[in-house]
């Protein structure tokens, strides 16, 4: 299941640097929405959205190996903005 902040996510990821900053996508408020939005599912007895945080990993995972100067997982994780 796809769900409409999946796009978001990849139009962030693709053409971001090309959006204007005040449209750019808060990636820590995103993922802090999306956490709190799996939690109330989980709780509420819908456990297929355990695996949602995973294909954002590999998502992201994707793109950042896509660069040209490819970046990890952990490098990009431990990123400041």
């Amino acid at each position: 299941m796809v769900y409409c902040y999946h796009f978001r996510l990849l139009q962030e990821l693709r053409f971001g640097e090309d959006t204007p900053p005040q449209n750019r996508l808060s990636m820590p408020y995103f993922l802090l929405q999306s956490m709190i939005d799996m939690g109330i599912k989980v709780q509420g007895g819908n456990h297929q959205h355990l695996a949602y945080h995973g294909l954002i990993r590999l998502i992201i995972e994707y793109y950042l190996q896509n660069l040209i100067l490819p970046i990890t997982w952990e490098t990009f994780r431990d990123m400041q903005t």
